[in-house]
């Protein structure tokens, strides 16, 4: 966890450093100086920026009302409660959940592989190209940390911290449902021995949170149905029975397209060399949630949902595909951050 503590740091200093030259070579302003006023105004046209500012302006039950979202929730109360602007409060509260979801992950890796190789994967995961938009108020954060939360607490057994964790998560993003299958078979590997009493009674902890989430946010599975339907993995799926998949090499996709590579092929590296049958089918879910519940465009930055999967990179690859993954990402991320700040 201390070497991926301080590739964060590297990597963001780097890469504030990237933003001070952007914004300087843009603005020709003192350094630094337009770099705050940059940040603020990216994160003030985003989504989340506006439904914070709605939700610190209504009351308590207004606000429920009005998001559901934890992650929107927390950040409105922070500005009612502080002097802080909503893209500040997004600010603060992204990079904490950053943290959060850091240190869940190394927990989870750290049930796969040996220690050494889950820090080296958890690096992955700090430099992955896109990972320095979860510190920018992206609410995705809190569904990675959410569901690696789940995963992790299925792992050991407490249904009832896996099970508030998918349901929250599910309030977040329709992504979690697609973990069902793989805690399913989790669930009736660790079970099966127990009595009937005990099994049921884990079950309602497993199940009835994001069973409530379904039937009162979503109304049903039919928002989930259509979540599929649009995502990357249907679109795969469409494609390969017309026999063209050469539009996912395009400009447009090719990114994408290399972020679904990188994750499939760790995946099966990590399910080679997992324990049993149960932690394969973990990371086989984990995956599929992501592909299945994400369209295709925002793959890249929806990546570190399936974070996991890094380990299988540095556990199979670890010099030559570790490094080259690091240079390639830190390279992309650099240039992506001069031209958001330029």
């Amino acid at each position: 966890m201390a070497k991926a503590l301080v590739a964060l740091v590297v990597q963001r200093v780097w890469l504030l450093f990237v933003a001070i030259a952007a914004t300087y070579f843009v603005s020709k302003s003192v350094p630094g100086a337009g770099l705050w006023k940059a940040i603020v105004d990216r994160i003030a046209v985003i989504p989340e920026s506006a439904s914070v500012g709605l939700v610190a302006g209504a009351s308590f039950s207004g606000a429920l009302h009005l998001s559901q979202s934890p992650f929107l929730l927390a950040a409105g109360w922070l500005v009612k409660l502080t002097a802080l602007t909503p893209p500040v409060a997004l600010l603060i509260l992204s990079n904490v959940f950053l943290i959060l979801f850091l240190i869940e992950l190394s927990g989870l890796l750290n049930r796969f592989v040996m220690p050494d190789v889950a820090d080296q994967a958890l690096v992955l995961a700090v430099l992955w190209p896109t990972g320095y938009e979860l510190s920018l108020g992206s609410s995705f954060v809190v569904v990675c940390w959410l569901a690696t939360v789940a995963v992790r607490h299925a792992l050991d057994n407490q249904w009832l911290f896996s099970g508030l964790a998918l349901g929250f998560c599910a309030l977040e993003d329709l992504s979690p449902f697609g973990l069902i299958p793989g805690l399913a078979c989790a669930f009736w590997f660790f079970q099966r021995h127990f009595e009937k009493t005990e099994v049921g009674k884990r079950l309602l902890f497993f199940l009835v949170p994001i069973g409530l989430v379904a039937y009162l946010k979503y109304s049903g599975t039919a928002p989930i149905r259509a979540a599929w339907a649009g995502s990357a993995f249907s679109e795969l799926m469409r494609s390969g029975s017309l026999g063209s998949w050469k539009w996912t090499f395009s400009h447009s996709f090719v990114g994408q397209t290399v972020a679904a590579l990188a994750m499939g092929t760790g995946a099966v590296a990590l399910g080679i060399g997992s324990p049993s049958w149960m932690h394969r089918a973990l990371v086989a879910s984990v995956v599929v949630a992501w592909i299945g519940f994400s369209p295709y465009t925002a793959l890249a930055s929806r990546a570190l949902f399936a974070g996991v999967a890094l380990g299988g990179i540095a556990l199979r690859w670890p010099w030559m595909g570790v490094r080259l993954m690091k240079t390639v990402s830190v390279g992309i991320s650099t240039y992506e951050v001069l031209l958001l700040f330029s």
